[in-house]
C-alpha cells in the first residue's frame, strides 16, 4: 500500500504551484565584456536556468548611452514595464567570422539555415523546459527570427507590443525570410516555448536587435499519464481486480502523445514519446 501511495504522488505532484519565475535584465551603461561572450545569467541576476551568449560584434551599443557618447552602454528606456535598460550591436548579424570590427558573409535564410556568427544575436540555452519571455526593440520592416541549434526557424512565438497588443507580422513569400516586422518599431516582447539543452538565437535580418533581457517560466506541471497507468496497475493487484480508478486508465489510452516532459505533442514531434501509457520513439 505504501507503494501505492508513492505512485500516486508521483502522478500528482506536478499539479502544485509553478516555480517562481527567473529573470535576467539589462543595466544602464552595461556592455558586453567580450565579443562572443557566453554570461550564465545568475551572475547578473537570479535567473539560474538560461545561459546567455551575444554575438560577436566588435563595437555594441550604436547608439548614444545614457552619457549622450555612442557606443557608452545600454540605453535607459522606460517603453517596458518589466525593464528598464536596452543593448544592441553596431553591426548586422552575418554567418561569417568577425573581419576587424565588421560582420562577414551573409544574412540568414531558411533554406541555408546558416545561423549567424557575428553581428547582433542572442543565444539562449535553457536547462529546463518552459517558456522565454523576451524584451527587445524590433526595427520596422525587419525580417526576425528565432532559430534553433540546428538552424531552423520556429514558427510558434508571439510578439506582444508594450501595451500587450499582439502584433501581426507579415509572413514573406520568398524565402529570404519567415517572418517580416509590421511597419511601426517594435518595443516589446517575444515569448516561445523552450526545451531543455536546446540552444535558441534571436535575432533580426539586416538590422540590430535591441535586447531588454528576459524572463523565464519553467514549464507548467503536469499529470505523467504513464505514472498514472502504473497508479492503476498496482491497486488492481492489491484490490484483486478491477477498481474506480479505471478513468486514469482511459487518460492514459486516449491516443494523445506526450514528451518525456508531460506536454502533449503532435506528429511533427521526433524522438521519446508517451502514448497510451507506453514509450516509443516518434520518428
Amino acid at each position: 500500500m505504501k507503494k501505492i501511495f508513492t505512485l500516486i504522488a508521483m502522478a500528482l505532484m506536478a499539479v502544485g504551484a509553478n516555480a517562481e519565475d527567473e529573470k535576467y535584465a539589462i543595466e544602464a551603461g552595461y556592455l558586453p565584456e567580450d565579443a562572443g561572450v557566453t554570461l550564465e545569467a545568475n551572475s547578473r541576476k537570479n535567473a539560474t536556468s538560461v545561459s546567455i551568449t551575444y554575438g560577436a560584434d566588435g563595437k555594441w551599443s550604436a547608439f548614444k548611452g545614457d552619457d549622450g557618447q555612442a557606443g557608452s552602454g545600454a540605453k535607459t528606456d522606460g517603453s517596458l514595464s518589466e525593464f528598464t535598460a536596452y543593448i544592441s550591436g553596431g553591426n548586422n548579424p552575418k554567418d561569417g567570422e568577425l573581419s576587424g570590427t565588421s560582420s562577414a558573409g551573409n544574412g540568414y535564410t531558411i533554406t541555408k539555415k546558416n545561423l549567424p556568427k557575428s553581428g547582433c544575436y542572442y543565444t539562449f540555452t535553457p536547462t529546463k523546459a518552459g517558456s522565454l519571455k523576451v524584451g527587445i526593440q524590433l526595427n520596422n520592416n525587419k525580417s526576425f527570427f528565432v532559430v534553433k541549434s540546428n538552424g531552423t526557424a520556429i514558427s510558434d512565438f508571439d510578439i506582444k507590443d508594450k501595451t500587450g497588443t499582439t502584433v501581426a507580422l507579415r509572413v514573406a513569400v520568398e524565402d529570404v525570410s519567415v517572418f517580416a516586422s509590421t511597419e511601426e518599431k517594435v518595443y516589446g516582447y517575444v515569448t516561445f516555448n523552450v526545451v531543455a539543452g536546446e540552444s535558441y538565437t534571436v535575432f533580426c535580418t539586416g538590422s540590430k536587435l535591441g535586447l531588454y533581457g528576459f524572463i523565464f517560466s519553467e514549464t507548467a506541471a503536469t499529470i505523467d499519464p504513464a505514472t498514472c497507468a502504473a497508479v492503476k496497475a498496482e491497486i488492481d493487484a492489491a484490490a484483486g481486480g478491477e477498481t474506480a480508478i479505471s478513468a486514469v486508465k482511459a487518460a492514459a489510452e486516449d491516443g494523445v502523445a506526450y514528451n518525456l516532459a508531460g506536454q502533449k505533442v503532435d506528429e511533427s514531434f521526433k524522438g521519446i514519446i508517451i502514448k497510451n501509457g507506453k514509450k516509443m520513439i516518434q520518428k
